[in-house]
């Protein structure tokens, strides 16, 4: 239930991370920056949380395959 649990966690931050990006590619608006308010040192935790997300998404693709069952 754990690894579950952060899968779902992961897969909601580059979510999130990617509707910030459009946001910003569309409408210029920086919608990180704001949250952060402002702050470089949080936009980098920020930045590196979701690069840690990948990662762990990736280890999970590797790992468990579940791209197998579909075929």
């Amino acid at each position: 239930m754990g690894m579950k649990l952060t899968t779902l966690i992961c897969s909601g931050i580059l979510i999130l991370f990617a509707l910030c990006s459009v946001v910003y590619a569309l409408g210029g608006i920086d919608v990180l920056f704001l949250l952060c308010a402002g702050s470089e040192r949080a936009l980098r935790t920020l930045h590196a949380a979701v690069a840690v997300s990948g990662l762990w998404l990736a280890f999970w693709l590797v790992a468990f395959r579940p791209a197998d069952a579909l075929s």
